[in-house]
């Protein structure tokens, strides 16, 4: 999997497989592989492929353009096919002088399984990364709760710091004036 590519729903992700590039994602139509890099690959024309492809009553029906993330920041659409009528596209494929009948073997051999795990393992880093997050952002708040409830204590504190030294002024006026006539708590008969 390219190391720069966050996995994300909806965005064809790169992946190796035989020494060769693949793209494959996590559509709302469900796992899509893109059949360009794979007939890059293959050394066939993608053009006349996805042609066959669309007119395919049964490939047809189920493949499907899917964003992807180029190099230069910007998502193109690219025509992606589900993973088991992948599988029958390349078996379904004629053997010509341009095939490359190597890479071909090999794809056939375990290109979808590969990329479902790929795609399986990107599916639990977006769950583990949306928890993280999750945990991320609790603790966040927590912690400025923590420094609200500190500032709130320390402006508590200094309020009855000075509340403290308003009850001692007042009751040092009191015994002030006590003290100035002694008589003034005395009751006359």
């Amino acid at each position: 999997m390219n190391e720069n590519a966050s996995p994300q729903l909806g965005i064809l992700n790169e992946y190796e497989y035989s020494e060769t590039r693949v793209l494959a994602g996590i559509s709302p139509l469900g796992e899509m592989i893109a059949i360009k890099p794979i007939c890059e690959n293959l050394g066939i024309d993608r053009k006349w492929q996805q042609d066959k492809i669309k007119t395919d009553p049964s490939l047809g029906a189920v493949g499907g353009m899917v964003k992807v993330l180029s190099k230069d920041g910007k998502k193109y659409d690219m025509y992606c096919l589900p993973p088991a009528a992948l599988n029958r596209w390349l078996f379904g494929l004629t053997a010509t002088e341009n095939i490359k009948t190597e890479i071909w073997d090999s794809y056939k051999e375990g290109l979808v399984i590969h990329l479902l795990m790929m795609l399986k393992m990107s599916l639990d880093e977006i769950t583990r990364l949306r928890k993280v997050e999750r945990d991320y952002t609790a603790l966040r708040q927590h912690t400025l709760n923590l420094f609200r409830v500190k500032a709130d204590q320390d402006d508590h504190t200094a309020k009855a710091r000075d509340l403290g030294k308003e009850y001692k002024s007042i009751q040092e006026k009191m015994m002030v004036q006590v003290m100035k006539d002694p008589n003034q708590l005395s009751i006359g008969i």
